[in-house]
């Protein structure tokens, strides 16, 4: 499948609502954006946070620990950093209830290998959390399917 811009841009639109971050300006910045893990950790709690859901409640995760490695290079030490980062929040969508073929690889985002998959990802994850009805909102609008010929 091709890359979505579409898709991108609605989910760039709904993890700025959410968290207040913002994706710097410009094409090819998405991927950077989040490759840390930290933006989508955020978003995980955010979402936990807006939901009035306690810490009792397990049906939505809450990343305890985020590492702060924004903006940090690419020692070791900070690479499993930014993979403990982005671990955590694939197993917050998984969580939720989206299918691993759904969900991608921590290496996926990191090494901006498949960033398809990673918006893939990202739109699952709210419509599993519009099916799961904890939180009011808002969700990424489906993209409308644009056949090529």
């Amino acid at each position: 499948a091709k890359y979505s811009y579409e898709a991108e841009a609605k989910c760039k639109e709904w993890i700025e609502t959410l968290t207040g971050e913002k994706c710097p300006a410009g094409e090819q910045q998405f991927g950077p954006w989040l490759q840390d893990g930290v933006v989508l950790c955020k978003l995980v709690n955010s979402i936990k946070e807006k939901s009035g859901e306690t810490q009792g409640d397990g049906r939505l995760a809450k990343i305890a620990k985020i590492h702060d490695v924004q903006g940090k290079d690419d020692s070791p030490f900070n690479k499993s950093k930014k993979m403990d980062n982005i671990t955590a929040f694939i197993k917050a969508v998984r969580s939720s209830g989206v299918m691993e073929q759904a969900n991608f690889a921590t290496v996926s985002l990191l090494e901006q290998k498949n960033l398809g998959q990673v918006v893939t990802a990202i739109t699952a994850y709210s419509n599993a959390l519009k099916d799961m009805d904890l939180f009011e909102g808002p969700y990424i609008a489906p993209v409308k399917e644009i056949e090529t010929t």
